[in-house]
């Protein structure tokens, strides 16, 4: 039996074998989350079925991916809309065809994180006095759910405020460095987001075209031109070295464009961020940054976005009065450097938004330009997110539902000193 979870993680971090074959840590790492999404699946129902918006009836959900739905769910009962899920499949583990899910494993120093891709099914319906106005009901398409968990590589409980370690009973208790206390369900697997592609072959950073339909056409149109040589009676070898080295100028220029604005720079960019930061994590960065957006398109005041940006949003706001569904799409991670007291990072996002219009839901495409600043002194991509924010000045936890202004010393939270906040936000 192996004592270490970085061994488990090991072990898990890919499975792509049967079931019986992991060990039985390995299954019961994976039980857990699994446990966790259908938890998740179970609040997310039940969420948006009741009336009103009660504060953190989410167990299962990290405070980012909360706040996006409680700022949903607001924005939806103001324009008297409501959403109902007719079904949603619980994610099964294990699974007798030996195929989805499919569980990953890393760690960002703080939490354990786990990505987790299984089919996803569900009929999800908006509707108002009883009127249908939208349904979305994917069949058999992967999905993504990341989440994450507050504990050391050794396999043992951390206190997500200072990363003390300690057991679970003297973290409920209190921390014995920090003072944090917390609940026991606070410990639990949390989801930090839910991904779900727009197509099944869309990827988030790269455009299938690029790699399939432009090759093909250009290799018929290669053929068509040696068909036609060979007709006049040209010698075929020329048309093919003229096609062979067509194709590879394509590919040349193909890359060249998508260093500039595709998945290689994306890639580029996450090489430079792991050099300052080697605990990052590409999937709960995005996963995080899915949520501020979400909970930016659906804010009613300034305030709402205070803790996620440091810019000026009033105008912005003003355009997304009638966005009841903010969904991410793509992502280019476009450059990152670092000065005396900030790291700064360049994204651009592809945004679907769904629009009340004329009493009707309709959908939209949004490309932004973001420059986003964390302190320098922070190393983790997955922030305090996952359990508690804590006062910089009195210790006390805030919460996300008042612009993470604490109930005690009235101190605004200064997520920048936690994790990544929006510095410049900008329509493309």
């Amino acid at each position: 039996m192996k004592d270490n979870l970085g061994d488990v993680i090991k072990d898990s971090f890919s499975q792509l074998g049967e079931d019986r074959k992991l060990t039985w840590e390995c299954q019961c790492l994976n039980q857990g989350f699994a446990d966790a999404i259908n938890r998740y699946k179970k609040e997310i129902t039940h969420w948006y079925d009741e009336k009103g918006t009660k504060e953190n009836p989410f167990s299962s959900v990290t405070q980012n991916l909360w706040y996006q739905h409680y700022l949903n769910k607001k924005r939806l009962e103001s324009r008297k809309i409501g959403i109902h899920y007719e079904y949603m499949h619980p994610t099964s583990y294990p699974r007798e065809d030996h195929q989805l899910p499919l569980f990953s494993y890393a760690h960002d120093g703080k939490h354990m994180l786990c990505t987790v891709k299984d089919y996803v099914s569900y009929k999800k319906v908006w509707y108002r006095n009883r009127q249908i106005l939208w349904v979305e009901e994917p069949k058999s398409r992967d999905g993504r759910y990341y989440l994450m968990q507050s504990k050391s590589p050794a396999g043992g409980y951390i206190c997500p405020n200072c990363a003390n370690p300690g057991t679970l009973e003297s973290l409920t208790d209190g921390c014995d460095y920090c003072g944090t206390k917390f609940h026991l369900e606070d410990f639990q697997e949390k989801v930090s987001c839910f991904y779900l592609p727009e197509t099944p072959t869309q990827m988030r950073n790269r455009n299938p075209i690029n790699y399939i339909v432009l090759p093909v056409f250009f290799f018929t149109m290669g053929l068509f031109i040696v068909n036609v040589l060979r007709a006049r009676g040209i010698n075929p070898l020329f048309g093919w070295s003229v096609l062979i080295a067509g194709l590879i100028a394509i590919v040349a220029v193909m890359e060249m464009i998508n260093l500039k604005n595709g998945a290689s720079r994306t890639t580029v960019t996450k090489h430079k961020l792991r050099r300052s930061d080697p605990f990052f994590s590409e999937e709960c960065f995005v996963g995080n940054l899915t949520n501020k957006l979400a909970s930016i398109h659906y804010a009613e005041t300034v305030e709402e976005t205070a803790p996620f940006a440091l810019c000026d949003l009033s105008d912005y706001l003003a355009t997304c009065r009638d966005v009841v569904e903010c969904r991410l799409t793509s992502y280019l991670l476009k450059d990152f450097f670092t000065d005396e007291n900030w790291q700064h990072l360049k994204v651009q996002v592809t945004l679907t938004l769904k629009r009340d219009i004329d009493q009707q839901i309709r959908a939209e495409r949004r490309k932004l330009n973001l420059h986003l600043i964390r302190d320098k002194g922070v190393f983790t991509s997955a922030s305090n997110d996952a359990i508690v924010y804590t006062c910089k000045n009195c210790g006390a936890s805030i919460s996300l539902l008042n612009g993470g202004k604490c109930k005690y010393c009235g101190k605004h939270l200064e997520l920048q000193h936690y994790d990544w906040v929006i510095a410049e936000y900008a329509v493309k």
